[in-house]
């Protein structure tokens, strides 16, 4: 099936509306919903969309498929069409759902928009997103520095695995659905993120070595010993081999 609005190298790949309709089934989305849709593209998720949740807001930033969108949803009062690079937008200040068939190059902005700041209005994130990224994000425990950032605030699962083959055009790889929901309660107060994230960074400057070796420029090698019998951590663990709770533990009692 030919992309009538995707441009060559537009990274764009949309989703058949049998898809699309089980992508927002798997969401859960309801009636009390009010759901930031990001690159409605052709449409295919924002019906869907529409038919479940309270509140549409579809976000595209191609004035083709803008117009399109208005045409077809001029009628229907749930759905707001903005033209956008959502990537510049101010996010809803009630509390709202993410959902979205995403062009893979935004993946990353886009992620440290949605999650960089764990006391904003969002509540979950349904996101389609490549296989490689939704595993390296749902890895447990987490093994690189950007998805521990996030991970006292927010839980990240694979929902839906997605061949290359649904979409059109064909991507060159394989895709997931990447469902990322607010931890209840959060394991570290909002206002100490930029700590632990600080933290993080110095230990993954070294995350190869032994943690009593990593995190040397914030704790003596006997300190971090001692930290690590109490906290039942192996001695020959390295930064990445420690888990959400572990890392929380570590920068708490540090």
């Amino acid at each position: 099936m030919p992309a009538r609005g995707a441009r060559p190298g537009s990274g764009r790949h949309f989703l058949s509306p049998q898809v699309a309709a089980e992508l927002v089934r798997v969401a859960g989305v309801g009636p009390e919903d009010l759901v930031l849709e990001i690159g409605a593209g052709e449409g295919a998720l924002t019906r869907e969309l529409a038919a479940a949740a309270r509140h549409l807001i579809a976000v595209e930033v191609d004035p083709l498929l803008v117009s399109r969108l208005q045409r077809r949803f001029a009628r229907d009062a749930v759905v707001e069409v903005v033209e956008a690079n959502v990537l510049q937008m101010t996010l809803p200040h009630a509390s709202f759902r993410a959902v979205g068939n995403i062009p893979f190059g935004i993946t990353t902005p886009l992620f440290h928009q949605l999650l960089d700041d764990p006391i904003s209005a969002l509540v979950r994130a349904d996101l389609v997103v490549q296989r490689e990224v939704a595993r390296k994000r749902a890895a447990v425990p987490p093994r690189n520095m950007l998805t521990l950032s996030w991970s006292p605030w927010w839980r990240f699962a694979i929902t839906r695995p997605l061949p290359a083959a649904v979409f059109h055009p064909r991507p060159a790889v394989d895709a997931s659905l990447l469902t990322v929901t607010r931890r209840e309660p959060a394991l570290l107060p909002a206002e100490r993120r930029r700590h632990f994230v600080t933290l993080l960074e110095r230990a993954f400057r070294r995350a190869g070595e032994p943690l009593r070796g990593a995190l040397r420029e914030v704790a003596s090698s006997n300190e971090t010993r001692h930290l690590m019998r109490r906290l039942s951590i192996p001695m020959s663990a390295r930064p990445v081999d420690l888990t959400t709770e572990q890392w929380v533990e570590v920068f708490l009692r540090l």
